[in-house]
């Protein structure tokens, strides 16, 4: 017996408002502008959906945006996460 199997594409976006990102109390208040962060899917799963796999890639336009800022000697230190770069992988899912 043969499983069918179908394909599919999902594409997810999330809009952020201006943030504040200080981290310095008394210090002042520093914001990162408006951006959207977008990610994207494409896969095969089974017809009872007791498997899925795909390749997928989050903040899939690279929008390299700051967990905190803080000024410092005149400048403004970023930090960032490693969640703040894209990713490209492999998912696979199994239902029991």
């Amino acid at each position: 017996m043969t499983e069918k199997l179908y394909g599919f594409v999902a594409f997810d976006t999330t809009y952020k408002s201006k943030i504040s990102m200080s981290i310095q109390l008394g210090g002042p208040t520093l914001y990162y502008d408006p951006h959207f962060v977008s990610g994207a899917r494409i896969g095969i799963r089974s017809l009872n959906g007791k498997w899925r796999a795909n390749l997928f890639a989050t903040n899939l336009f690279d929008e390299h945006f700051p967990v905190a800022l803080f000024p410092a000697s005149g400048t403004i230190n970023v930090i960032t996460s490693e969640r703040t770069f894209r990713q490209i992988g492999i998912s696979l899912d199994f239902n029991f």
